[in-house]
């Protein structure tokens, strides 16, 4: 037999090896993310203990009603902002106070039937939380755009959800509740959560009552 000559058998290593490496590139960039959509609620959940100071927007829409608090969470502090359709001016920590735009003096909340508030107000670290043993039936859903930042979903429907709309929904018969399903938008880079939303499809009428919290 006739031996190929050397610069020939080093071509074709080479070949061989840029081959291989082409191969392995290609599989980087099209592996999927094997990242868990509970692996990715449990990194926004700690990157709310975190980062405890942000703005936060709370918008619910119901049949008979609409709701939105414009504030911000401050360590130490709570919440506080103001509730637009009734110009108020909320402060929550420990305990509810409000107040009139530009008045001096803050009430307690129950003073003028306005506890339930506490319900709306319960921050997403609190609504996560209560969820998080739960994570691991979590599923993936489509990549979205929120402003100009790109974030993957991920959905969860409680089995277990008495608990969780006792406190965040008080006034609710959970009798009169067929499904619950929490949403969340985390971004792409850093899995850092920008939108909780909670969607609650009543028994029958099929009405739904929607909460959504914008976290920034």
């Amino acid at each position: 037999m006739h031996s190929l000559p050397r610069s020939r058998v080093q071509l074709q290593a080479a070949a061989i090896v840029g081959s291989v490496c082409v191969l392995i590139l290609i599989g980087l960039l099209i592996r999927p993310n094997t990242v868990s959509a509970g692996a990715l609620l449990r990194q926004a959940l700690l990157q709310l203990k975190e980062n405890p100071s942000y703005s936060l927007v709370i918008e619910e829409k119901a049949p008979s009603y609409n709701l939105t608090f414009i504030g911000a969470r401050e360590e130490g502090h709570g919440l506080s902002g103001h509730l637009k359709e009734f110009d108020l001016e909320l402060s929550y920590h420990d305990r509810l106070l409000v107040r009139q735009d530009g008045a001096e003096e803050w009430v307690e909340a129950s003073e003028l039937d306005l506890a339930s508030l506490t319900g709306f107000l319960t921050e997403p670290l609190q609504i996560l939380e209560s969820c998080q043993e739960q994570f691991s039936s979590a599923y993936a859903g489509e990549a979205v755009e929120l402003g100009e930042v790109r974030c993957r979903t991920v959905y969860l429907k409680p089995d277990n959800y008495a608990a969780l709309i006792t406190g965040l929904f008080p006034e609710i018969d959970r009798a009169a509740i067929r499904e619950v399903t929490l949403g969340a938008a985390l971004t792409e880079t850093g899995s850092e959560i920008k939108q909780l939303r909670l969607l609650v499809v009543l028994e029958g009428t099929g009405k739904k009552i929607e909460r959504v919290y914008y976290v920034n």
